[in-house]
């Protein structure tokens, strides 16, 4: 729901009076949400208030214009049926339309081969439907359907994840060494492969740069787990945290062992070379070593202002 009266919007309205007028046009709903552009976003329990919404024109003391939203009332999954290999896409979709199957579009997925794009027997459908079925059947063949999770989306200008090329204004940062001003690889001044994202030797479009694994696990949480871009983001940042608290940790305790490790072995070391010593000394100056060292034993103890006497005899 949004407003076109200037200067007002609908996010604004009273929580009171949004509750009375939207259950007096479609009596309870689900939810109600305010978004930051100022429109409400409104999820119903049927396909009857969803009409009742839509023709709404005026609520609240202003003027508003209701309209389904644009991708929230669809969703998006993946077939594989070899034997649609040579049907067209339109015949498909055809196909779905006849037999009132709510799907409306059809889009076969195309792999590049020798630099060259190959027709696969894969097909990405939409549904005109909030949530995805189990399964299809066409012809005489049952096809599970399989929740589509899209590539990050990456800024072809700056290289950055999350926004289109057509969205960014700056100058164009190249993707091979993440410089600005200039695109192609042969104008690079540096000679070997920096991403912008991560640092790292490689392409900025290289999927195996970890920030492009990290965009494409918050998208398969978004998608598998039906929740928005921001929450699956914070998801996916709380697991990361525990893992690098961890690795830290046993760093930490890697480098204690360590460091107690060649403590032992110095000892160790020190012991022996002591013992060789006191093996090769003459009996006399062994029986003044063993009384010095008990001497040295009882002045480290309680002992300490003691006065000992060795005898040399």
């Amino acid at each position: 729901m949004s407003s076109t009266t200037s200067g007002k919007t609908a996010a604004t309205l009273s929580p009171l009076l949004l509750r009375k007028g939207i259950k007096g046009i479609a009596g309870d709903v689900k939810s109600v949400k305010p978004l930051g552009s100022g429109d409400l976003l409104i999820e119903v329990f049927r396909k009857q208030q969803a009409i009742n919404l839509l023709g709404t024109t005026s609520f609240g003391g202003i003027s508003v214009i209701v309209k389904a939203h644009p991708s929230l009332n669809s969703s998006k999954g993946v077939i594989r049926c070899p034997a649609l290999r040579n049907d067209a896409d339109a015949a498909i979709l055809e196909y779905f339309q006849e037999e009132e199957i709510p799907v409306s579009e059809v889009r076969r997925i195309l792999s590049k081969k020798n630099n060259k794009l190959v027709p696969t027997d894969t097909f990405v459908l939409t549904f005109a439907t909030p949530s995805l079925p189990s399964a299809v059947v066409i012809g005489y063949q049952r096809c599970s359907v399989s929740v589509y999770i899209p590539n990050p989306l990456r800024c072809r200008n700056c290289q950055k994840y999350g926004h289109h090329e057509k969205r960014y204004r700056r100058k164009t940062v190249c993707q091979y060494c993440g410089r600005e001003g200039h695109e192609d690889q042969s104008d690079c001044d540096i000679a070997n492969l920096r991403c912008v994202n991560c640092e790292g030797k490689h392409a900025a479009s290289s999927r195996d740069c970890p920030a492009w694994n990290r965009e494409r696990e918050i998208l398969r949480v978004k998608f598998t787990r039906n929740v928005s871009f921001p929450e699956a983001r914070r998801i996916v940042e709380s697991t990361d945290q525990p893992k690098t608290a961890n690795s830290q940790k046993q760093h930490h305790h890697q480098k204690q062992h360590l460091h107690q490790n060649l403590h032992h072995n110095q000892n160790q070391h020190h012991n022996q070379n002591q013992h060789h010593h006191q093996k090769h000394l003459p009996p006399q100056e062994k029986t003044l070593q063993r009384y010095a060292h008990l001497g040295h034993m009882c002045v480290r103890s309680d002992l300490a202002h003691s006065h000992l006497f060795l005898d040399p005899n």
